[in-house]
């Protein structure tokens, strides 16, 4: 395949450093994967190898203003969302909020409720807040603690489930597909 045939204007051959913000100097790497197709991954602050600034509000409606910036310096109009654990609730709110710029929504290993007052599960806050960094090194290094807490978190994911048998039985067992081409 002839490369410069199919690469948009913004994107490039080889990986190149491109500010995303006019605001904070950062820059990303960018690679050409699929065929017609972009594909952009990130970590939102806090999160992964990203910064971990201590005045950040590292709430849910901060990191889909952040998403929303994203796609807009990038002049990324139609998305396919592929979030994956605790950016679940991010994405699918901020599709909720853009359905004109959703194509699809892939969600994997995630949560949601429809509940204003939905928050990070603790585990997760506690791991990803930089004010707890030493805590929560410590607490992951001394195996009795990590499992307890690992087992207390997971008890509270139960914990406002409805009852064995109030579910819908799922009929059919499937893949899903995003058309690429």
């Amino acid at each position: 395949m002839n490369t410069s045939e199919h690469t948009p204007q913004h994107a490039s051959h080889t990986p190149e450093e491109r500010p995303t913000s006019t605001v904070q100097k950062r820059s990303y790497a960018e690679h050409r994967i699929l065929r017609d197709r972009q594909v952009v991954t990130f970590d939102f602050l806090g999160w992964g190898t990203s910064d971990k600034p201590m005045d950040y509000p590292y709430t849910s409606k901060q990191q889909e203003g952040d998403l929303q910036a994203v796609l807009d310096t990038l002049e990324v109009e139609q998305v396919v969302l592929v979030p994956h654990d605790a950016s679940g609730p991010v994405a699918i709110n901020w599709a909720l909020d853009h359905p004109e710029r959703v194509t699809a929504l892939v969600l994997l290993n995630t949560y949601y409720a429809d509940a204003p007052t939905l928050r990070f599960p603790e585990f997760i806050a506690l791991f990803a807040d930089p004010a707890h960094a030493t805590l929560a090194r410590a607490m992951a290094q001394e195996p009795n603690v990590a499992q307890w807490l690992l087992r207390w978190q997971g008890e509270q994911f139960g914990a406002g489930a409805p009852e064995r048998g109030t579910l819908l039985p799922m009929e059919k067992t499937g893949l899903l597909l995003v058309r690429l081409a």
